[in-house]
């Protein structure tokens, strides 16, 4: 499924299929089941969500930016990577149980202060078999959380960058909420590796939001290998020395090389000195010609 979509109910998969490429806008639509992109489906039926692009309403309350139900039967192994999501009350909601394995890996959330809700979160993972790794949450808004997840004994979560701002949650567990990394880190057992600092997205302005990451990011390099060697915009992973958290893998910024010399072992530039060396030598020679004369 390849194309974009702006309406109320988004692409719905029930057979396994690829979601790839999409731009979806979801707009005024408060269902409960409503999603940008909504998974769902019966045994051994994997579908892959990859390196879309949704954006929510913001002011919608339960609207999902990626959900991933559960299916009946077992072995369903689905594969949420490269999507930059924002605006939803959920961008990432995967609500199986027992029944459903799904890997999140290498997604770009944003919770804006505008959405409106005290429960949005950028990700939830609920019942067993979730694996949330090398993923950017962002959550702005007061109340809710960036991450909520349970039971935390079925879960595999790491290397994942946090921010949130002031009211708002950090990790949900269902039974304690905190907003430090290292509080959550310690009670969960989770993200011993993960970051909590700010992913320096390229542009958050309403509407013009760019979920790309800078050339400074803390994100880079900073992830691991999790079977994906590429990003949202088709790029090989990874590009520099590590694999970058979040949906874009981008190369750091290297300083410019200095352009002076000055002095001995320059290196073939005129710095400074070098310049007041040649003046000074000139001025010498120009006084000895005029005294000979």
């Amino acid at each position: 499924v390849t194309g974009s979509v702006s309406s109320t109910s988004g692409i719905i998969d029930g057979s396994g299929s690829t979601i790839r490429k999409n731009n979806v806008t979801l707009q005024g639509s408060a269902g409960t089941n409503n999603a940008a992109i909504r998974v769902s489906g019966t045994a051994d039926l994997s579908a892959t969500v990859d390196a879309n692009l949704l954006r929510g309403d913001e002011t919608v309350y339960e609207v999902y930016g990626i959900r991933v139900e559960n299916g009946i039967g077992d072995a369903i192994n689905h594969l949420v990577t490269n999507n930059m999501a924002l605006g939803f009350q959920h961008q990432i909601y995967s609500d199986g149980g027992s029944s459903l394995a799904v890997r999140i890996r290498h997604n770009s959330l944003y919770v804006p202060v505008a959405t409106g809700g005290t429960v949005a979160t950028a990700l939830t993972a609920l019942g067993d078999n979730a694996e949330i790794m090398n993923n950017i949450l962002v959550h702005e808004t007061t109340g809710g959380a960036a991450l909520k997840i349970g039971p935390v004994s079925a879960q595999v979560c790491n290397y994942n960058l946090f921010h949130v701002t002031a009211g708002a949650n950090l990790g949900d567990d269902g039974t304690t909420a905190t907003v430090a990394l290292t509080t959550w880190s310690t009670a969960t057992g989770l993200d011993a590796n993960s970051i909590q600092a700010s992913p320096q997205f390229v542009s958050l302005v309403y509407k013009n939001e760019d979920l790309h990451v800078q050339d400074k990011s803390p994100c880079l390099d900073a992830g691991i290998f999790v079977d994906v060697d590429w990003d949202y915009d088709s790029q090989s992973r990874p590009i520099d020395s590590g694999y970058d958290i979040g949906a874009d893998e981008r190369a750091k910024y290297t300083a410019p090389p200095s352009s002076g010399g000055g002095g001995g072992g320059g290196g073939g530039g005129c710095g400074a000195l070098g310049l007041e060396a040649l003046l000074l030598a000139f001025i010498l020679r120009w006084g000895l010609r005029r005294a000979r004369a």
